[in-house]
């Protein structure tokens, strides 16, 4: 199989610089190089995924190349020159070897990357499989965790996305490596809140940000790092200090950080407010929010659309649904483009439902539609928010069997998905849609699982007060 241009580009952009070949002195030495050699041949076939015999065809025998590669023959400058030309590498990557495991590794980490953007997570996990005992550095063994939890999250195992992390986090922390752990914080608390482990969120943000005091990293990630540790705070039910905690973070990124960490604090105390039900203070941080995006340079990128999703989430809530749907039509409007497939799936459910809203059916079965066609290879929890808003459009259309299905294919859904306080909310929404339906066991069994993962004990007054809209 010969690699796919994507691939050609990724591995060439891990290739060491042209440097000229080594020399060829004593024996001992040149075996060390031919074996160094025939490893790097092994490694970058196997990367374009051919075979021996592939490899040798119209040059020389596979058996040839079995013993370049296993070290027990050096390759002439002709069949050097034919193999870095099937392999798409220059002679004189071959020849090297000082910096041959960082490259690899590297090559491996790029290669891993464009399958994550393409969605192919089992590309991705077998290359970091491969990159992971090439890595030598500090920094090379945060790129392979951090890559490894981005795989796992990706798949919705956000308990293995965690734990992924959380030996490179504690190194970080124990060595004082404070670069490092910035980058490892960032992206070990999304998966952690997310998850339905707020607390443990709060705990690592915060020894993180006490580690970070005195030291001259970039204001706006550290700022977003305290954002965070702001949601886990509301996650977890503690929206008094959230709030103060937030309201500090604010103070502080006026005088100090620049405009990403400063969207970051005020989105995050919009988030607060909403939670509370203060859709109007929620509505101010939003709008504050654009307005920083919209200031700094390059401000029409992903992040700007992204804002508008956002705003249009937080209008949604408060049951402004015609402004919603004008928020929500100029995020699509470049999403399509420079959104992931997750991001445009939730912005089909959210359109959806805004127009169910205003008793708009018709668009929001499109919408819901389009939801149901991305959800293949999506999280489980969003695939069973879509499958939910398809039932309320059928229940709307007093398609009652139709609905229930709907109903149980998220339930089905959700229970395949980590707990937390997501999976919560859901079970709640689909209990409360049986319940509408008749489905009363159904509906028991679904605010049951809604405490449970709400880290509850389920009792039947619970079970009522969840049933009758209280918050599991």
């Amino acid at each position: 199989m010969v690699p796919t241009p994507s691939q050609r580009a990724v591995r060439a952009s891990g290739h060491p610089k042209e440097v000229p070949s080594a020399s060829r002195g004593n024996a001992h030495r040149r075996g060390m190089t031919v074996s160094r050699l025939g490893e790097r041949v092994r490694r970058a076939r196997e990367l374009a995924g051919l075979s021996q015999a592939d490899l040798a065809r119209g040059a020389m025998s596979a058996s040839l190349v079995s013993r370049i590669e296993s070290g027990t023959r050096q390759p002439s400058e002709r069949a050097l020159t034919h193999l870095a030309a099937r392999l798409e590498v220059s002679p004189e990557w071959l020849r090297r070897g000082p910096a041959e495991a960082e490259s690899t590794c590297d090559a491996l980490c790029r290669m891993a990357e464009s399958d994550l953007a393409s969605g192919d997570t089992h590309s991705a996990q077998a290359r970091l499989d491969m990159a992971s005992p090439l890595a030598r550095s500090a920094v090379d063994h945060t790129r392979v965790a951090l890559l490894r939890s981005r795989v796992r999250a990706r798949c919705g195992d956000l308990d293995s996305a965690v734990a992924e992390l959380m030996p490179e986090w504690q190194r970080a922390l124990g060595e004082g490596d404070t670069t490092n752990l910035l980058t490892l914080t960032r992206a070990l608390l999304y998966p952690c809140v997310a998850g339905g482990h707020s607390r443990q969120a709060v705990g690592l943000g915060t020894r993180a940000l006490h580690a970070f005091e005195g030291h001259d990293l970039d204001a706006d990630e550290v700022q977003r790092v305290g954002a965070t540790v702001v949601w886990a705070r509301v996650e977890s039910g503690d929206h008094k200090y959230a709030r103060y905690q937030g309201e500090t973070l604010l103070a502080r990124a006026r005088t100090s950080g620049g405009h990403t960490g400063r969207a970051a604090v005020l989105w995050n105390l919009a988030h607060v407010e909403s939670t509370a039900g203060r859709h109007d203070w929620a509505i101010r941080y939003g709008e504050s929010t654009l307005a920083v995006l919209g200031d700094r340079a390059g401000a029409r990128d992903a992040d700007f659309f992204r804002a508008r999703h956002s705003m249009g989430w937080l209008l949604l809530r408060a049951r402004r649904f015609g402004d919603a749907l004008r928020y929500f039509q100029i995020a699509r409007s470049s999403l399509v483009i420079l959104g992931d497939p997750d991001e445009l799936l939730c912005l089909d459910v959210h359109q959806s439902a805004a127009h169910l809203s205003r008793g708009e059916l018709r668009d929001a079965r499109r919408c819901a539609e389009g939801a149901v066609e991305r959800m293949a290879d999506e999280p489980r929890c969003d695939q069973a928010e879509a499958a939910i808003v398809l039932a309320d459009i059928h229940m709307a259309r007093r398609r009652r069997r139709s609905a229930v299905d709907l109903c149980r294919r998220a339930a089905t859904l959700v229970a395949d998905a980590p707990t937390g306080v997501r999976t919560a909310a859901l079970w709640r929404g689909i209990g409360q849609r049986f319940l509408a339906q008749g489905e009363s066991e159904e509906a028991c069994r679904a605010f049951t699982r809604a405490l449970a993962d709400a880290g509850l004990r389920p009792s039947r007054a619970a079970v009522e007060d969840v049933a009758g809209g209280g918050r599991p």
